[in-house]
């Protein structure tokens, strides 16, 4: 017993928003490998590409939380609770 999807009939006239979707999905995707491929050889590249982006995630959460105990941020309640323990 197959339970496969039921196709989504589109519109014909959808035609070209979907093959621009596909379009750019195909560039972006070109543009990825092309990255991906000049840092084949050094992997650790992305590595800190990633611990950047990291480091600034911790630091806007680091502040947050100091903006918070001051009282110089508005917060919703839950996410007060969260930062201020």
């Amino acid at each position: 017993m197959s339970t496969s999807p039921k196709p989504t009939w589109q519109p014909i006239s959808a035609l070209p928003v979907l093959a621009s979707l596909i379009d750019g999905t195909l560039a972006d995707t070109q543009e990825q490998d092309q990255t991906l491929l000049a840092v084949k050889d050094k992997p650790w590249v992305i590595f800190l590409t990633h611990l950047d982006e990291l480091v600034l995630g911790i630091i806007q959460v680091k502040v947050t939380c100091e903006l918070c105990r001051c009282g110089r941020t508005n917060i919703a309640p839950i996410a007060r609770f969260l930062f201020v323990r």
